[in-house]
């Protein structure tokens, strides 16, 4: 189907759902706005011709240049990485690979596979990148393998597993307990650390993840993926036989339409309702999403074509409300900044970041909590809940006196600091 056709059933589906939500749209900004804007989350500049043009557009994108930018910027955020920790040169092949799959080199879904079963080359730099934060064997914090299995679960069948660590949650694509804990020891079993290195071992052990339950008592998850997480009757208990299901999938198509939406709009088409500005559910907006992935899966995953999509869509075009541009922040009274965030929601606005003034960021925040503020003489800010001057954390008896006393206010200034 020619991109200029699924452009107007895309656009088509996006005015429904605003009718849908009884909402007017913020008027379309100017072409200048939107390039710059685009030019700061894909990092690559397009002309007034490429942008009204989603053929043209499509064929832009792809060029190797703007496919290396994409690459980079869409992999920081599939792996909640910073721009700066993926622009170095050991990154380099992992970031080529991902980029021949933008440019249409290559299909991006197989290139995905061959990176999660470790039968790539730069599979050790795929799971360096998105298992960051240690090796995931123990501690309360969540690395190594748990975010390994967090992010890949939420590129390849769109699940949010942040609140079903803790307990069960069957809010959007999330499930319970056991469904995270059995995708991590799937996850543990396959994905090793040997050294400074993340290797997919070629002998899957079937080693189970204990969790604790909300009260107290304990529980054994067998490695697998759930039925709830594949959204089938079967689950599946071998890691390399589920990368494989990826290939040209529905749901790796899905998912991968929520990461590209991500990576030009801030946040998900069909994120999770915990998340904020989370859009309203609507059967407009799932037809919108479902019509994008299936034009993605069609064209053998031509992720050049989406992302021109995406970015010809009507919600890409939006100004921003004029309750939300520069100071008006600090004038416009609270009905007035609800009203605009709602259009916000709904992807019928877009937002400017907030400016990076520090008195200003002060300005509002007093308004809101009415706390009290102030400077210490390297300019940073510190919020005392109590009257009486910090105490030195570091007071020590000298010698041999007793230590001075220290008063409720002045610990408590030590522990707010």
């Amino acid at each position: 189907m020619p991109v200029s056709l699924v452009a107007a059933k895309s656009d088509q589906a996006a005015r429904e759902y605003w009718k849908n939500l009884g909402i007017t749209p913020t008027a379309e900004a100017p072409t200048g706005e939107i390039a710059s804007r685009l030019k700061k989350r894909l990092g690559v500049d397009l002309s007034v011709e490429a942008l009204s043009d989603p053929e043209r557009l499509r064929d832009v994108l792809a060029q190797t240049s703007n496919a290396d930018e994409i690459a980079k910027r869409w992999l920081a955020v599939t792996s909640e990485s910073s721009l700066a920790a993926l622009d170095r040169p050991e990154n380099e092949g992992l970031l080529g690979d991902l980029a021949q799959g933008i440019s249409g080199e290559s299909k991006l879904d197989l290139t995905l596979v061959s990176l999660i079963d470790g039968s790539s080359p730069h599979s050790q730099r795929w799971y360096e990148t998105i298992g960051r934060g240690g090796s995931g064997m123990g501690g309360s914090g969540m690395g190594g393998s748990e975010k390994i299995a967090k992010h890949l679960a939420r590129l390849s069948f769109n699940a949010d597993l942040r609140c079903v660590r803790c307990h069960d949650s069957h809010i959007g694509r999330s499930g319970t307990q056991d469904d995270y804990w059995s995708f991590v020891a799937l996850v543990r079993n396959a994905v090793k650390r040997e050294g400074k290195r993340w290797i997919v071992s070629p002998q899957q052990e079937s080693k189970p993840a204990f969790f604790e339950l909300l009260d107290g008592r304990q529980r054994m998850a067998a490695p697998k993926v759930s039925r709830y997480l594949l959204e089938s009757d079967g689950e599946m208990r071998s890691f390399s036989d589920w990368a494989e299901t990826l290939v040209n999938s529905d749901a790796l198509a899905g998912s991968m339409v929520d990461s590209l939406w991500e990576l030009v709009h801030g946040r998900r088409l069909k994120p999770s309702p915990v998340d904020a500005f989370a859009p309203p559910v609507d059967e407009s907006l799932n037809r919108l999403h479902g019509l994008l992935a299936k034009d993605l899966k069609a064209n053998q995953f031509d992720v050049a074509r989406t992302l021109a999509l995406i970015i010809s869509s009507p919600m890409a075009k939006r100004s921003v409300p004029e309750a939300l541009r520069g100071n008006a922040v600090l004038t416009t009274d609270d009905q007035q900044r609800a009203d605009a965030l709602e259009l916000v929601g709904a992807f019928a606005a877009a937002v400017e970041p907030p400016r990076s003034g520090l008195q200003q960021r002060i300005d509002v925040a007093m308004r809101r909590i009415g706390g009290r503020l102030r400077y210490d003489n390297q300019g940073t800010v510190l919020a005392n809940p109590i009257e009486g001057n910090p105490r030195d954390p570091n007071t020590r008896p000298q010698n041999g006196t007793a230590k001075p006393s220290i008063s409720m206010a002045q610990r408590l200034a030590v522990d707010f600091p």
